[in-house]
This record gives structure tokens, C-alpha cells and sequence, in this order.
């Protein structure tokens, strides 16, 4: 009788064990489910319940669940911390205590970034249509089998590429980092804390219209003594906005004074022609400015810059203002839309000294880049759906210099 009480109590202690590395298991499914939710936005906890039920552990009966969410903060991805419990009845065991002895696991599971991407489209797809160079990643949320879509005979080179959906169509592609990575999840929009900003409205009273060119008299050695058309910074204290489109053409170069610049119903424009810093930008001086394109539901504006061939689209040679006083959620964005209205970019380098610089954000439209970063060596785009036509060549090696930050890809990872 006592050997076989050993026996039966060992048993009982193997189903204890057993137990243990069960809700272990389920602990850990549910710790990732809820982090994968969260990375996609989903509701982690409910994610994180549903995944310990359908493996054997119900929040319920005989079995307790306990999710601890930890949202994202400025400094600390989403974490999901999942406790599964288990009371095991008890048999030989109850002849020594008839409390069921309660077996359990803890797990934890944190959103990490796996690197930076210089290129984001946030639901539609990321189409490369020309042969394209990056020194960075590109990335794609769209959910679409065609997330990332290299057609025809593009070339695409870059240190990597994930994407919610598939990728990667039927063009070349070659990756110096990490082989490219469908079906991942979702990265990070840098700038989305931008579509919670609160503008000014303006109205008639409020409009300003673009100045008619006049002689320079200026800091600009450059354009000292000629005809220009020198932009006007908004001013919290009294504020105002551009209400028509701005149409640059070879008549008169435009100067920008560092600052932001609201289009409030209208459009930058562009086909030949300058836009410069009224003081030389470049990375290692302060000096950028930020376009804002806004105004009412369907009739805001956007960018159009390159509306002819793009090596004659003239030059634009500002970069991003790389801390807004004003708004400080585009701290080194150069160009912000809020309509669906389609933007279009050409970053040509004519005349060698093309440094536009900085992030491009249009989170409901259509962005078409092509060109080249230029001599400042950062430009992020992030857009609805993006399309990269032509040649291109981005870099993001100078953004820390302009204070633009980068996507981030994303992963989940055990932390317990």
C-alpha cells in the first residue's frame, strides 16, 4: 500500500507538471496574440483571451486569465503580460490536503523595432515602377497580396522590405540586410501624432495672396538686387494662410524664410522655375521650413512638383524645418497634407545644389516620388499609398541632422 501510495502521489505530480508546461504554452500564445494585435492596432487584451481559451484555458471555471496591457508611450513600445492559472483537482494528494493545488505561468511579450524605413505607405500598396537605389528600408501596411509591388523590368536595391501583405512582384529585387519580409507585422507611422493636431481655421479675412515679385534687398548674396517673390511665415500671434495656389514658374524665383507655411484650399505647383531658403539650408544649420496643406473636406490642396518631365521641373532646394516651434509633431517634416487630393514630387538635383530634405506626409492620398534625395541625404515618405516612378534614389543617412524621424519595423519578442 505505501509503494503504491508513492506511485499515485508521483502520477499526480507528473499531471501537476504536465499542467504547468500547459498554461506555460498558452501563456506564451496569448502574450504574442496580444502583442500582434497591438501592432496592428486591435485590442490586445481581447486578442490575448480569445488565444488562451482556444488553447484548453477559458477565463473561466477551473482556469483564471489575467491580461496586463502596457499601451505604448514616447519611450517604451506596447507591452502584454499574460498570467494563466489552473486548479488541478486533487486525488492521492487529498489525503494529505483537500485544497486543490493551483499550477500557472506568466509570459510577456514587447513590440520591438527591428530597423528604420525611409519609405511607408500605411494602407494602400507600395508600387516601384523604375529602377530604385536606398541606403534604408521600405515598408508597406497595406494588408494587399501586392503590399509591395516591384513591376516590370524595376530594379530595386535596398537594405530591406517588409510588409503586412505580400511582395514582391515581378521586378529584380536584391536586399543588402535582411532578406525582405512579407506578411510581418505593421510599422510604425512616425508622424501620426500630426493628424491629431488641432489648425487654424482661416477665413476670407485671413487669406493671403501669393506676392507679386519684387526686388531683393535682403541676406541672400545670391538674389540680392533681382526679382523674387519672397513667401511670408505664419504667425501664431496673428494667423494667416495661403488661399490660392502657388504657381512657380522661370518668371521669378520664390524664397522661403524658415518657418511654416499654410496652403489653406490650395496648392504648391511647379514646373520649371526656383524655391529656395531665403538663408542657405543645409543639415548643420537650423534653418527649414514646413508646408501645411489644409482647409475644408475636399477641396484641400496638395504638392505638384514636377508636372512636366522631372529633370525639368526646376529646383527645390528647402528642407524641414527641424523643430516647429508651433507644432512640434512635425519637427522635421517638410511637406504635410491632409486631403486626398494626389501629391507629386520630383526631387531632380538640377543645378547640383537640390538639398529638399526632410518627411513627406500625405496620410490620405496618393504620393508619387522620383529623383534623388540630393546632397542633404534624407528623405522619408510616408503616404496612404505610394508610388516610386522613374528612377529614384533615397537616403536617410542626415535625418537625425534634420531632426526627421524614421518608421520603425516592428516585431514581437519575449521579454519573460
Amino acid at each position: 500500500m505505501t509503494i503504491m501510495g508513492f506511485v499515485g502521489l508521483a502520477t499526480e505530480g507528473g499531471l501537476w507538471y504536465l499542467g504547468r508546461r500547459n498554461t506555460q504554452n498558452a501563456a506564451d500564445a496569448a502574450a504574442v496574440a496580444g502583442a500582434l494585435a497591438a501592432a496592428y492596432n486591435a485590442n490586445a487584451t481581447t486578442a490575448a483571451l480569445n488565444s488562451a481559451a482556444s488553447n484548453g484555458f477559458p477565463n473561466t471555471g477551473n482556469t483564471s486569465v489575467t491580461v496586463n496591457f502596457t499601451a505604448a508611450t514616447t519611450t517604451e513600445t506596447a507591452k502584454v503580460q499574460v498570467t494563466v492559472s489552473q486548479q488541478m483537482t486533487p486525488y492521492i494528494s487529498a489525503l494529505f490536503t483537500p485544497t486543490p493545488t493551483t499550477v500557472g505561468a506568466i509570459a510577456a511579450a514587447q513590440i520591438k523595432s527591428t530597423g528604420s524605413a525611409c519609405v511607408l505607405s500605411t494602407s494602400g500598396d507600395l508600387t516601384i515602377s523604375g529602377t530604385s537605389t536606398s541606403g534604408c528600408a521600405f515598408a508597406s501596411n497595406s494588408t494587399s497580396s501586392t503590399a509591395i509591388n516591384v513591376t516590370g523590368v524595376s530594379t530595386l536595391s535596398l537594405t530591406t522590405a517588409t510588409s503586412v501583405g505580400g511582395c514582391c512582384g515581378s521586378g529584380s529585387f536584391t536586399t543588402s540586410g535582411k532578406p525582405s519580409s512579407p506578411y510581418h507585422p505593421a510599422t510604425s507611422n512616425p508622424y501620426v501624432a500630426a493628424d491629431a493636431l488641432a489648425f487654424p481655421t482661416f477665413d476670407a479675412s485671413q487669406c493671403d495672396t501669393i506676392p507679386a515679385p519684387a526686388v531683393y534687398n535682403g541676406s541672400n548674396n545670391l538674389f540680392r538686387g533681382t526679382s523674387v517673390i519672397l513667401l511670408v511665415p505664419y504667425n501664431p500671434a496673428s494667423p494667416r494662410a495661403y488661399c490660392e495656389n502657388l504657381s512657380v514658374t522661370t518668371a521669378a524665383p520664390v524664397l522661403v524664410p524658415s518657418g511654416t507655411y499654410f496652403f489653406n484650399n490650395a496648392s504648391l505647383l511647379m514646373n520649371g522655375g526656383s524655391i529656395s531658403c531665403e538663408v542657405t539650408c543645409t543639415s548643420s544649420r537650423p534653418f527649414g521650413s514646413t508646408f501645411i496643406f489644409t482647409g475644408s473636406t475636399g477641396a484641400i490642396g496638395s504638392v505638384d512638383y514636377g508636372t512636366g518631365s522631372c529633370g525639368a521641373s526646376g529646383s527645390f532646394s528647402v528642407i524641414a524645418l527641424k523643430t516647429n516651434t508651433s507644432f512640434s509633431a512635425l519637427n522635421g517634416v517638410l511637406f504635410y497634407g491632409r486631403g486626398v487630393a494626389n501629391a507629386r514630387i520630383c526631387a531632380s538635383n538640377t543645378g547640383g545644389r537640390q538639398p529638399l530634405g526632410g518627411g513627406i506626409y500625405f496620410p490620405k492620398s496618393l504620393l508619387t516620388f522620383s529623383g534623388t534625395t540630393g546632397v542633404t541625404a534624407c528623405i522619408v515618405l510616408v503616404a496612404e499609398t505610394i508610388t516610386l516612378a522613374s528612377s529614384t534614389n533615397i537616403a536617410s543617412t542626415s535625418c537625425r541632422l534634420l531632426g526627421t524621424t524614421l518608421a520603425q519595423m516592428q516585431a514581437v519578442s519575449f521579454v519573460q
